[in-house]
């Protein structure tokens, strides 16, 4: 009995020590990663997994998103979201109708500006089933447009036209181009003479009146940081 007595005496001092040892090499780690960070406001506020969310303005539910991946940023200069994994964005009117759609890569949202910054393959269909595809967009909740100043390809139906650049309204219903072009498809060449020259004649008052206008699109095209 005694000598379990001194056994248990003398091996406490030794787990006193072994926990304290074990607190501070716990610790450390944990201090260095607090530490790595210069600036607190480049820390994450939040991050969720597999969501699917609503957002409204004003009381009103103007979008539905669903990502992978959700980085809360609330801390930051300007606070923004982070969504680094495929993102995908549903855009409501008033009787909750899908008007658009809108799927990329990566995206951002400024929360100050109500600002959305898709980038890398973005692709947006409206109600009238036509599909824009670019490499990046922007979606101003404020001015309430949708634009961007990188190729953007249009196709409607067997009708395909692309620009480099182009602002809409938030419905994608009412858009305009820079230095666009049309393609006619194969299916719809002239098939005789009369034909032929009416398609010509068409192509070449398409182009004038695309030239007229294009410094003026130019001109118009919102602002916004690189």
């Amino acid at each position: 009995m005694n000598k379990l007595f001194l056994y248990g005496r003398n091996i406490l001092p030794l787990l006193i020590l072994m926990s304290f040892l074990l607190i501070i090499s716990c610790s450390k780690p944990v201090n260095e990663v607090v530490d790595s960070f210069k600036d607190k406001r480049e820390v994450p506020t939040m991050t969720t997994l597999d969501v699917v969310s609503l957002v409204s303005d004003s009381g009103i539910t103007k979008c539905k998103f669903d990502t992978k991946e959700w980085i809360m940023y609330e801390k930051a200069q300007e606070p923004y979201w982070l969504f680094p994994k495929k993102f995908y964005l549903e855009q409501f009117d008033s009787l909750y109708n899908t008007v658009a759609s809108v799927r990329g890569d990566t995206a951002y949202f400024y929360k100050n500006k109500k600002l959305w910054k898709v980038i890398g393959n973005v692709e947006v269909i409206n109600k009238d089933n036509v599909t824009f595809t670019t490499d990046l967009l922007y979606w101003d909740q404020i001015s309430k447009k949708i634009y961007s100043d990188k190729f953007v390809k249009i196709v409607r139906d067997d009708f395909v036209a692309t620009g480099q650049g182009f602002e809409s309204d938030e419905t994608m219903s009412n858009y305009k181009f820079t230095n666009s072009t049309a393609e006619i498809p194969w299916q719809a060449q002239p098939q005789n003479l009369n034909d032929s020259l009416n398609s010509d004649s068409l192509a070449i008052e398409v182009a004038i009146n695309d030239s007229l206008r294009r410094e003026d699109i130019k001109n118009h095209l919102p602002k916004h940081e690189e």
